[in-house]
């Protein structure tokens, strides 16, 4: 008998100083070249100047987009899969794992039990948020999307989808009690 109970969540990270600053400095070059391009329009180093803040305020479109980074967990029927969500529009999946055939351990990043995977040669992903305080759990395992490949990542699941992971493969599911 399988469980079906469908298991999500979604956690945030939000943009560092670093990427805040960097937009507010794009921002502020863009608008001086577009004002003064319009004002210098009647001398030929106009056009330039208002074509350098176009493509200025493309990339600050971009960078705004970029910092607006989401991570969906879902856990259901056996399969567990990672999704990265874009400026709330592009979605991507990350990878898709059977947890029952395919996890090798699931466990806190400060557990003990991970010391063996950590010199492993592995694609890692990184799909924690920012929240400081919350505890980042670690899954290696063979990731279905990519024939196969071994793959480990990082994640701020629930306490719900744990113990739902758990259910599924107890030895391999290491649960905190913090």
């Amino acid at each position: 008998m399988t469980d079906e109970r469908f298991f999500e969540d979604t956690v945030t990270r939000k943009p560092s100083i670093l990427q805040k600053i960097l937009a507010v400095v794009l921002f502020i070059l863009a608008t001086t070249f577009l004002l003064g391009g319009v004002i210098t329009l009647v001398t030929g180093a106009g056009a330039l100047f208002i074509m350098a803040s176009i493509v200025l305020y493309v990339m600050i479109y971009f960078l705004l987009r970029s910092m607006s980074l989401e991570f969906d967990y879902n856990f259901t029927g056996g399969y567990f899969d990672i999704a990265r969500v874009i400026g709330k529009v592009k979605r991507k999946t990350l990878f898709n794992i059977n947890f029952k055939e395919d996890t090798d351990i699931l466990a806190p990043l400060t557990s003990p039990a991970l010391k063996e995977y950590e010199k492993l040669k592995i694609r890692t992903y990184d799909c924690t948020g920012s929240d400081q305080n919350a505890i980042v759990y670690c899954i290696v395992g063979k990731d279905s999307s990519h024939r196969g490949e071994q793959f480990r990542a990082y994640f701020e699941p629930d306490m719900e989808m744990l113990r739902a992971m758990h259910r599924v493969k107890p030895r391999e599911v290491i649960i905190t009690d913090d």
